[in-house]
């Protein structure tokens, strides 16, 4: 993440915090971030202004995750190992050799992997109850 990018972002937590007083904020990072680095940002704004991140979750179409595995490897390995939850949307869409694949993929996740179909309400009710929000 670039210095910049960086600086903006601390900028936005501070200014949502003051203005608006969350009670949840979500951050959804470019593909091309790392949860390490976002994890790093959020922490930057904590000199100025008093916050509590939550779980880090790295959400992933279920569609495209075999491309993008073959594709950027390392990138999604860093997503996916530095997030504490790993969410997989539109399984629904998967094969049942598509979605096999998927887990074995992903295997290293052990518990704090979820799938879901879609991501409507109830899908976003039940992954909240599942990590504790």
């Amino acid at each position: 993440m670039g210095c910049s990018l960086a600086a903006s972002l601390v900028d936005k937590l501070k200014e949502a915090k003051r203005k608006l007083a969350p009670d949840v904020l979500f951050i959804e990072a470019s593909e091309m971030v790392t949860s390490q680095e976002l994890r790093n940002v959020t922490a930057m704004g904590k000199r100025d202004v008093r916050y509590e991140t939550g779980p880090l979750i790295t959400l992933i179409n279920g569609v495209e995750f075999e491309f993008l595995w073959n594709e950027r490897r390392r990138l999604v390995s860093d997503q996916v190992n530095g997030a504490d939850w790993v969410i997989v949307n539109r399984t629904e869409a998967l094969d049942n050799g598509q979605l096999a694949r998927l887990r074995e993929m992903l295997s290293g996740c052990g518990d704090r992997l979820l799938t879901v179909q879609g991501l409507d309400r109830s899908a976003i009710e039940s992954i909240a109850a599942a990590i504790g929000l």
